[in-house]
């Protein structure tokens, strides 16, 4: 899962092999934080978990760009770079949040993405799955001038 490539290396959709391929993201530690839910290890380059949803994604990019290319013209995050989890270690998703709990989080993340536009100044986000598209097309579908905001069918194996 795209939550589980994301929590143990800090890149979204994180699959191992474009992270250290493509990416040339490998030459660093990977450390867990303090409070780490036993269900949820932090493996890091260990994993032995495969990711379809990060290699559908990767490959499109390393289709079309090479790194260089794609270093200058491309920026990848998450809506929510956090990870929330229950008590058996199951993932809970801004939208699945308990509501005295979700407006805070999807403010936050609102927040996220508004600075990451004023400091990178796109002309183009591409919001990849249907609440991503929502959260940040609300962001910016008020303002005069700002990024256009497109979405893209999230590559999970169930929207193949």
């Amino acid at each position: 899962k795209q939550w589980y490539q994301r929590r143990v290396r800090g890149v979204p959709f994180g699959n191992l092999k474009h992270v250290k391929e493509y990416l040339g993201l490998d030459d660093f530690e990977i450390l867990a934080p303090k409070d780490t839910h036993p269900k949820v290890p932090i493996t890091g380059w260990n994993t032995l978990r495969a990711d379809p949803e990060g290699e559908k994604f990767w490959r499109f990019f390393e289709s079309r760009y090479g790194i260089k290319e794609f270093n200058r013209k491309c920026y990848v995050t998450a809506y929510c770079p956090a990870l929330y989890v229950d008590e058996q270690g199951k993932e809970v998703t801004p939208p699945c949040l308990p509501h005295f709990l979700r407006n805070q989080v999807i403010s936050c993340c609102d927040l996220h993405i508004i600075d990451l536009v004023d400091i990178l100044k796109p002309s183009i986000i591409v919001a990849v799955g249907g609440f991503a598209h929502q959260q940040v097309g609300k962001l910016f579908c008020s303002r005069e001038v700002g990024p256009h905001v497109f979405p893209l069918l999230h590559p999970a194996p169930s929207n193949s």
